[in-house]
């Protein structure tokens, strides 16, 4: 017995039961000699009015009928096109085979109503697989949506709540003893932490926004240089805690023009992401120049090297730079890759990876380039 749930143009039941209604309409059609007028017209068309040697009788004609309404419900087709082309072909292969049938033998196979069998069945079936798919659309569409929702809910929760969690680290901050290392490590990891994991929460929803068009960039001109030392500055304590230490290359001054707040947290992703896969005791260089059309920027640090192959998942929500993704492993969520090629991809620049380090044997190198506006350019 079907259920309600059933009834759905995946099933092969119900594809026969609207083939075989299609068939019944038709099949009456011809029982009560509705079509003949228009099988005359056919058959003058196809045999030139030449009488029939073998006529059919209505009965043969509607088992015909029947027979040819199979085809369309036994195959289930998704795409109404290919339905349509399903239902040409059927039209073409039964003409055919009147016109073969009736060569040696004379015998006249009915013409209108199996073909407009053909035609009503392939039609019914493809408006079926088409609102069927539209539904299953809407439906996701609307899970995607319902998903969104909880995501901005969530990130909204952990936001307030990192916050909080950084707002009362620095209360009680004070009151710590800070002169002895372990202490002063503790502090440092804490907040290092806190600060990723913000980071992090800023970068998700970031993502979204700037996918659906929606993130306003506010620019201007900026001081590379001094933005990156900035960024440097307030990452040389994670840097010391992994074992590493983070060198800010002199360069030219150089005007970036972009949103300060994401160029800030473009920075800041990079430096994370070299300061977790360097090596221990190794430096990570940052560094930046001037072009002919824009400006470019580097953070490059020493370590494994990562293969052709997997730099062209590395800007994949969700991937990293090691075989498996995950924090299990320090590979990471792969977001801040994802946010950093979408958000230079916003100011009309790019991102690229080289590895091993230009220059090295291993190591990888990050290559932010920014456009500067024609409207700018000297």
């Amino acid at each position: 017995m079907l259920k309600r749930e059933d009834i759905q143009y995946r099933n092969f039941w119900v594809r026969l039961i609207c083939c075989v209604a299609v068939a019944i309409a038709l099949a009456n059609a011809v029982h009560f000699r509705a079509l003949d007028a228009w099988e005359a017209v056919a058959d003058a068309l196809l045999f030139g009015g030449a009488p029939a040697a073998v006529a059919l009788s209505r009965r043969a004609q509607i088992l015909i009928v029947f027979a040819v309404c199979l085809p369309p419900s036994v195959l289930r087709i998704d795409r109404p096109l290919a339905m349509a082309v399903l239902g040409a072909g059927l039209v073409a292969a039964y003409a055919l085979l009147a016109v073969l049938l009736n060569a040696p033998s004379g015998a006249r196979l009915p013409l209108v109503a199996p073909l407009l069998c053909v035609v009503g069945a392939t039609t019914f079936m493809g408006a079926m697989a088409w609102s069927e798919e539209r539904l299953k659309r809407r439906r996701l569409e609307q899970l995607e949506a319902a998903k969104q929702r909880f995501t901005d809910m969530l990130v909204h929760d952990l936001r307030k709540r990192m916050s909080s969690i950084l707002t009362s680290f620095s209360v009680i901050e004070g009151a710590l003893d800070r002169t002895q290392s372990r202490t002063g490590d503790l502090i440092e990891t804490i907040r290092a932490s806190a600060r990723r994991m913000l980071t992090q929460i800023d970068d998700l929803v970031a993502i979204r926004r700037i996918q659906e068009g929606a993130l306003a960039l506010h620019r201007e001109a900026l001081n590379l240089g001094g933005l990156l030392r900035e960024s440097v500055e307030e990452m040389r304590a994670a840097a010391r805690m992994a074992g590493a230490e983070i060198d800010l290359e002199p360069g030219p001054d150089a005007a970036a023009f972009a949103d300060r707040n994401v160029l800030s947290r473009v920075i800041a992703n990079l430096l994370w992401n070299a300061v977790q896969h360097a090596s221990a005791g190794t430096r990570i260089a940052v560094g930046h120049s001037a072009e002919a059309e824009g400006v470019r920027f580097h953070v490059a640090n020493r370590g494994p090297t990562i293969p052709p192959a997997r730099r062209q998942t590395l800007f994949r929500g969700f991937a990293s730079g090691k075989d498996g993704a995950g924090d299990a492993d320090g590979g990471g969520t792969g977001l801040g890759l994802t946010f950093c090629r979408l958000a230079a991809e916003a100011h009309g620049g790019d991102i690229r990876i080289e590895s091993p380090w230009p220059g090295h044997e291993d190591g990888v190198m990050a290559v932010v380039r920014l456009p500067v506006p024609p409207a700018l350019q000297a």
